[in-house]
């Protein structure tokens, strides 16, 4: 069932059915309402086990099965170096017994033969994960069936090159794995940098002698309100002006991979709601609740349900510096206090007139703001090149197992 069956394949190599190099194996699973059958010693995967597995080996499952649950059920224990592959929900989790196991009826094991090499047979189903998942059926969710695997085609070389491709993808995979592993830790290395570079700012001695206000002092704070929304918002796709939601901001900025608009006619009930250059917008509920991000525009945005309009007096606050400032450790606990005591994720207006702020002079706070900004633009630099990386790392896998199955090792 090889969608590769006419290509042409190096000297000495022969496709053949899986059913001529191992002996396929289905599962099953003891009654749930016998309590007899669980909690015993014998070890029984299932599709999530095999999810869940942090290397290609089977040492150990969620729950195991006594001697009288095994011999309930049709359930066959295999020995170890049997492949095991996840047949339903969903195809294509796939592991190597490290120990005797049974599996239920959402995994297919693969016993091998003298004919085949466990590690080889292991890499060539890695890569036919997709064509497996084409051919599964089912209403409910897709299923391969243990003769749809039986006749599942394997290009098979002789066993000595065998051992030699599985030796050298064994040795390949784990330097991928490695620089996987070493790019996730950069990665993660760079997303704590923003709040570092926040509280070498925020919670330094200088900070302790600037001048501490409430928000509501050096700010216009407002949202868009409830009556207006109902009376008078209607989104128009072909509407002048965006309308941002919750979920359009974010601390690195505005995201507007999907928004919505609202027409000139409906924006002019909404005055108070209207964004200019130099207004903050932040989110007032839900799950990112504390996001901030500063207008840079005019005439562009206008407030939707959830986030507050903050305009800062011009005089004594800067829009960018007092961004960063809530975007701060010590901000954000004023907001995470409201929320313990409230048991809701949500901020009234008069809440985020009262939180606390401190600032330096105006010059003081636009240069604090500048290096900020050009330190978040380097990050956010880092982060995107690291994503690449880690992307391209990913893929890696994939193109080298088609070149082993290609015979080009």
């Amino acid at each position: 069932m090889s969608q590769e069956n006419d290509r042409q394949l190096p000297d000495g190599w022969q496709w053949v059915k899986l059913r001529d190099v191992c002996k396929i194996v289905n599962g099953s699973t003891p009654s749930s309402t016998i309590e007899e059958y669980w909690n015993g010693d014998i070890i029984w995967i299932t599709p999530t086990d095999l999810g869940k597995l942090s290397s290609s080996l089977i040492t150990d499952a969620a729950r195991k099965i006594t001697k009288s649950g095994y011999q309930s059920c049709n359930t066959e224990i295999v020995p170890t170096n049997s492949v095991i592959i996840s047949s339903r929900a969903p195809i294509g989790y796939i592991g190597i017994a490290n120990i005797p196991l049974c599996t239920n009826q959402g995994c297919k094991s693969l016993v091998v033969t003298e004919k085949i090499d466990t590690w080889f047979l292991y890499f060539w189903l890695k890569l036919s994960i997709p064509v497996l998942k084409s051919i599964g059926k089912g209403t409910t969710f897709q299923e391969i069936s243990k003769s749809q695997l039986t006749i599942f085609e394997i290009p098979l070389p002789p066993l000595s090159e065998q051992k030699r491709i599985a030796a050298i993808l064994n040795e390949q995979m784990e330097a991928v794995e490695k620089a996987r592993k070493a790019t996730e830790a950069q990665l993660e290395a760079a997303k704590a940098l923003p709040a570092a570079y926040l509280r070498a700012v925020f919670e330094s001695e200088e900070a302790n002698s600037w001048e501490r206000r409430k928000l509501g002092d050096v700010c216009r704070v407002t949202k868009l309100a409830g009556f207006e929304y109902t009376k008078y918002v209607n989104y128009n796709p072909d509407g002048k002006y965006i309308a941002l939601r919750a979920q359009n901001v974010r601390n690195t900025g505005l995201d507007l991979s999907n928004f919505v608009k609202i027409t000139e006619d409906v924006a002019s009930y909404l005055s108070r709601s209207k964004l200019d250059s130099g207004d903050i917008v932040m989110t007032f509920i839900g799950a990112n609740i504390g996001e901030a991000t500063w207008i840079d525009k005019n005439d562009m945005f206008y407030c939707a349900p959830n986030i507050a309009r903050i305009t800062p007096n011009a005089e004594l606050i800067d829009c960018q510096f007092l961004t960063r400032l809530i975007h701060s450790s010590e901000f954000q606990r004023q907001i995470r206090d409201i929320n313990e005591s409230t048991a809701q994720q949500s901020l009234s207006m008069k809440n985020i007139r009262d939180f606390w702020v401190v600032f330096p002079t105006l010059s003081q706070q636009k240069q604090i703001a500048s290096t900020l900004t050009e330190q978040m633009q380097e990050v956010e630099r880092l982060k995107q090149n690291l994503k690449e990386q880690l992307d391209t790392i990913n893929k890696l896998p994939a193109v080298l197992l088609r070149r082993a199955f290609n015979g080009e090792l």
